[in-house]
């Protein structure tokens, strides 16, 4: 396996006699790639790398994204963070090798900057927040680190910086989270998106979106919104039992009111929606 340290073609290359390329970090074929892709690059902006992010001193490896920024991280942090060398990409460079090379050496990820600055805090124990990112790039995020071998229940376990991260965005892509939780079995991140899905329409659910979500949550899903209404039926159908008659409430009275009861009451169970008990009640105020 082979590092090159020069900027002209500081990137790694997967020996095909190791891995091969399926299920790797292997953005370029060969050497012949990666020279004429930073030249290309380099010609346009002046410099192989438009931006660096440092992550704590002493840095000991570069991290190259898709649109050419540099992070200086640390071998051994990234390696006890992952259960598969980062995607095979640190096979090699342990310890005893890292003596041979003069400059850190340089990897090359496909994803975007603003996406590896997701999992690099994740791995760090960083904060999300100051950095204001998306749903997309967290959701993109969340599914590299699973590329990368990081354990996703471990970094978005509850009171974590992802977990209350993701959380913010959980009112305006209620069902995305649901099933970005769901897709990584997340499950206590999947229990908090579903009370934002009470008034969801399950007939409106994409074969995508339930392919993603997959058969385990989806019952899941579809449990919570028939046990919900199940529940709501049983308490809401049987009438108000009816008391000894009085000068106010009569027996022509009670039975009226057990009339309109059932009436209201038919009508809430079968739309158990999140917000039609609180939407019946105001129209009939």
């Amino acid at each position: 396996m082979d590092f090159w340290d020069d900027a002209d073609n500081a990137l790694r290359l997967l020996d095909d006699s190791d891995h091969g390329s399926a299920g790797y970090t292997q953005p370029y074929a060969n050497q012949a790639d990666i020279i004429d892709e930073l030249s290309s690059h380099s010609s346009n902006s002046g410099s192989p790398f438009t931006d660096y992010r440092t992550f704590g001193p002493n840095s000991d490896m570069i991290v190259l994204t898709s649109d050419y920024v540099s992070f200086h991280l640390h071998f051994d942090i990234l390696l006890a963070a992952t259960s598969n060398h980062f995607n095979y990409m640190l096979i090699g460079f342990e310890s005893e090798n890292r003596a041979d090379f003069d400059q850190s050496p340089i990897f090359a990820v496909s994803e975007t900057s603003t996406v590896f600055t997701m999992v690099v805090c994740a791995i760090y124990h960083l904060p999300f927040a100051e950095y204001g990112p998306t749903f997309n790039t967290l959701s993109q995020a969340v599914d590299a680190m699973k590329i990368y071998g990081v354990a996703v229940n471990d970094v978005i376990a509850p009171s974590t910086p992802l977990y209350n991260t993701l959380l913010t965005h959980a009112r305006r892509h209620a069902l995305e989270l649901y099933a970005l939780a769901a897709h990584h079995d997340i499950y206590d991140l999947a229990v908090a998106a579903s009370t934002h899905l009470l008034n969801y329409q399950l007939s409106l659910l994409s074969d995508e979106m339930a392919t993603r979500i997959g058969a385990i949550y989806l019952k899941r899903l579809f449990f919570m919104h028939l046990g919900r209404a199940e529940a709501l039926r049983r308490l809401l159908l049987p009438p108000p039992y009816p008391h000894e008659p009085t000068e106010a409430c009569d027996r022509a009275t009670q039975t009226s009111v057990t009339r309109a009861w059932a009436l209201a009451a038919s009508s809430l169970a079968w739309d158990p929606r999140g917000g039609t008990l609180d939407l019946f009640i105001n129209l009939t105020n």
